[in-house]
């Protein structure tokens, strides 16, 4: 059943007018609260800009009235109230943002199209503004997917590049090696196509050249993935496992929105440093996350993130 039949807005209507403060209010399923650990007390609740970026991340909370105590939807509410520091993103997306709901698994989410009254442009709101705030939740849908695909792809071609470097340490290629370099800059590439040597004496070139033209065919979603975004890598059970850009030493974040979390975990050890907020947590769920961030494709997720770090 699709998000639209099964969640029902009472107020803010899409595309409503609002101002910086408004209450959020509505039905959601009830299975969306369910988690690995019971039934959670609270729904996930993100704030994002024309871009397609989360400016604001918080959650809603439960009001248990007779249709959520025997039926199965729950009513949420969050009185929202913007600061100072959201109205960059508002205004640059000229008053038009998304709010996504979303529950503790995956496909669970519902986006609401608002306006920021106050914001518009004085010649009125671009065509490709309203355009793209109709459509958010495609767009952002399309980047996701053309993610997958550019990490799918570029690891083939890391997969490649360390194959022709074990052949060299082996001694079965007579190609210059230059062991231990992943990629290679725009600016070297051109160098060494321009040079008087054959491309072909470059170990990496056919490598290079498809990490490039990977680079060029994802670049609206590489472009999204950026800063904003926080180096998301996975979720588990409402859990979020973040690499931020700007942290210091090797270590990685453990949100919950829900239960007001933020811990730091160590990595590549994958275990529980300290908290930089908020509530603590068990034994038994600190063992799970790590088991968990040390599965090679979680692990790789964070190796990634890191490098880009």
């Amino acid at each position: 059943m699709k998000a639209k039949d099964t969640v029902k807005i009472l107020t803010p209507k899409p595309f409503t007018r609002v101002g910086l403060e408004f209450v959020l209010k509505g039905y959601l399923p009830k299975s969306w609260l369910e988690t690995s650990y019971g039934f959670s007390n609270s729904i996930f609740l993100n704030f994002i800009d024309n871009n397609g970026c989360e400016f604001i991340g918080s959650h809603a909370y439960l009001k248990w009235d007779l249709l959520s105590l025997f039926g199965d939807r729950v009513q949420f509410y969050k009185i929202v109230q913007f600061h100072e520091l959201n109205l960059h993103f508002i205004e640059q997306s000229q008053g038009r943002i998304n709010l996504k709901i979303y529950g503790h698994r995956d496909g669970e989410e519902f986006y609401l199209p608002i306006i920021i009254d106050g914001f518009e442009p004085e010649d009125g709101v671009s065509a490709e503004v309203e355009e793209r705030h109709r459509n958010m939740q495609k767009i952002i849908k399309q980047y996701e997917e053309d993610l997958r695909n550019y990490y799918e792809e570029s690891e083939k071609i890391q997969n490649n590049r360390k194959q022709k470097e074990e052949n060299t340490v082996n001694g079965s290629s007579e190609n210059y090696g230059y062991a231990g370099m992943d990629t290679i800059g725009s600016e070297l590439l051109r160098i060494l196509e321009d040079s008087e040597e054959s491309p072909q004496e470059y170990l990496y070139a056919e490598e290079d050249k498809r990490q490039k033209e990977l680079e060029e065919k994802y670049k609206d979603a590489i472009a999204w993935r950026g800063p904003l975004l926080h180096g998301l890598a996975a979720k588990l059970d409402g859990f979020e496992i973040r690499v931020y850009s700007n942290d210091h030493g090797q270590h990685f974040h453990v949100i919950h929105r829900g239960k007001n979390i933020n811990a730091r975990f160590s990595y590549p050890q994958m275990e529980l440093m300290s908290y930089v907020s908020g509530t603590s947590i068990s034994a038994k769920t600190a063992g799970k996350i790590s088991n968990f961030c040390k599965k090679p494709e979680i692990s790789s997720k964070l190796e990634a993130e890191f490098a880009r770090r």
